[in-house]
């Protein structure tokens, strides 16, 4: 019954398959591509009210992607979805369309990637989101350095989590009572940069990493809520692993 309307046959979706079928299918390239869809739904009810109607929440995803290198160098890496849900019945979202490789320095290495990419700080729980633009680690032999830049601006709206503002809160819930179309509407306007230094075994096995995550809002005043400004951020984090010094078959990692 999910898939039996045509909710789910978007053109921007089909466009996408067809276009990660026509890349594996091109000669002198190896790639790898699949198809998964996956569905869950709710009723609620009231069993006090027999009269009121079950409260009913549907919620179907289909995701293509697909890989192939470029070269020996470079990989390229696409990924987009379709989720219907009652309460949004629209939303096409390209996961991730990254390119990427991976060069020799030396005795380092230095590992790129462009596009819609998955970005964080080390720890994961101060900053992790998914963005437009550059990352990089670049590993020496006494420090390994990571770095990112990128813009939130162009995910819509649920995907765009970062919530900081009334203003935030409200380009969030922008369009979910009344659905937009399938490329709309848009989170809030954000460029966030990251910097993580690793130091690897600096003393007594144990690994010292330091970083940092910058976010400006890009917004302009007639798109701020009374009461909500602009709000820019700095985040400062520090973290320690390693193993322990009484048994070196335990690690233990602090941030």
């Amino acid at each position: 019954m999910i898939f039996s309307g045509n909710h789910l046959l978007k053109a921007p979706f089909i466009a996408s398959l067809i276009l990660l079928l026509c890349l594996t299918a091109a000669p002198g390239f190896a790639a790898d591509f699949g198809l998964s869809i996956d569905g869950s739904g709710s009723v609620e009810a009231n069993l006090g009210d027999s009269e009121a109607d079950p409260a009913t929440d549907i919620t179907a995803k289909a995701t293509a992607w697909g890989n192939t290198a470029i070269g020996s160098a470079m990989n390229l890496e696409v990924a987009a979805s379709y989720k219907y849900n009652t309460s949004r019945p629209v939303l096409i979202e390209i996961d991730q369309l990254q390119l990427g490789g991976t060069s020799q320095l030396g005795g380092g290495f230095l590992n790129y990637r462009a596009g819609r990419i998955q970005t964080a700080e080390f720890s994961g729980k101060v900053f992790s989101h998914t963005g437009d633009g550059l990352a990089a680690d670049m590993g020496l032999a006494a420090v390994t350095v990571s770095a990112f830049a990128v813009y939130a601006g162009l995910l819509q709206s649920p995907a765009n989590s970062i919530v900081m503002t009334l203003s935030d809160s409200v380009d969030q819930s922008t369009g979910i009572a009344d659905p937009a179309p399938a490329i709309g509407p848009l989170g809030s306007s954000r460029l966030i940069e990251g910097l993580s230094l690793s130091f690897p075994e600096l003393f007594l096995e144990q690994t010292l990493i330091v970083s940092g995550v910058f976010q400006q809002d890009l917004r302009s005043t007639d798109r701020l809520t009374d009461g909500g400004g602009r709000l820019h951020s700095n985040y400062a984090g520090l973290g320690l692993s390693g193993p322990l010094a009484f048994d070196s078959r335990l690690f233990y990692q602090i941030y």
